[in-house]
């Protein structure tokens, strides 16, 4: 039988070895699919996934990030409000943050291999957190 001592070691040797407590955040180098809302706008590319506190700056990747920057400019255009939200569905590969600009007050950084939806329809479920 366990003593509450000899459970405080386990726990803590367990703690301590990263067994328990281990980050579930993405880290660079892994391929994640997300939905969230993309936005852009003057010095701007981010991404919050839906339910998530987290922003993450978009590396440009023209090609795949073009018809969600026009969805959104089209959006700016016609509602008169600059970095219009953006849902859209993707899978995305975290890179390394960039160290100067904008992008150092993101949570991490990203980049758009690929959409699969992109709707000016937000879903109820993925609330814009301003």
């Amino acid at each position: 039988m366990f003593s509450a001592r000899l459970a405080k070691q386990v726990f803590t040797i367990l703690l301590a070895t990263g067994l328990i407590g281990c980050s579930t955040e993405p880290q660079t180098g892994d391929i994640v699919n997300y939905k969230g809302i993309y936005t852009w706008g003057d010095g701007i590319r981010s991404f919050q996934p839906c339910g998530s506190a987290n922003y993450y700056w978009v590396v440009q990747n023209s090609a795949v990030v073009e018809p969600m920057k026009a969805l959104s400019i089209t959006l700016q255009n016609a509602r008169n409000e600059s970095y219009q939200p953006v849902y859209v569905e993707i899978t995305a590969e975290h890179v390394e943050q960039p160290k100067g600009g904008f992008a150092i007050d993101f949570n991490g950084a990203i980049d758009i291999l690929e959409s699969t939806i992109i709707s000016e329809n937000i879903p109820t479920e993925c609330v814009f957190n301003n």
